[in-house]
């Protein structure tokens, strides 16, 4: 949702405040780190200022997520350019359960761990109450 309406805050004449509900994380949307890590600040390159905080994640099929954004446009978006790759700086694995065991969430980052050969300290899990 927040990709479909961004377009047009980016350059509004006033700054804008959304609260988005549902889904944070699904597999048919970006999750909300890859939003918050990612894609804003690639945004806030090209001008505008864009910070997003989760109140609660939300998984599919449930929903029951809820993001506050932020939102101070520009007056013109500068080009953005990425002609080569950065340098990987760290690599890192976070299981996320919302209303589940968290040995559910233990056997996912055992994995992620196993198949990027992640040292413990590089892992983290989280569990979740959603409404």
């Amino acid at each position: 949702m927040l990709q479909t309406v961004l377009p047009a805050l980016l350059t509004a004449s006033a700054p804008s405040k959304l609260v988005l509900e549902g889904g944070t994380h699904n597999p048919a949307a970006p999750p909300f780190d890859f939003l918050v890590k990612s894609f804003l600040p690639l945004i806030n390159q090209m001008g505008p200022t864009v910070t997003a905080e989760l109140e609660r994640p939300g998984f599919y099929p449930a929903g029951g997520g809820r993001i506050h954004v932020s939102i101070s446009p520009a007056k013109r978006l500068f080009p953005l350019e990425i002609l080569e790759r950065g340098a990987v700086l760290s690599t890192k694995a976070r299981a996320m359960v919302a209303n589940l065991p968290l040995s559910i969430a233990m056997r996912e980052v055992k994995l992620a761990a196993r198949l990027l050969t992640l040292p413990r300290i590089r892992l983290s899990l989280k569990r979740s109450v959603v409404p």
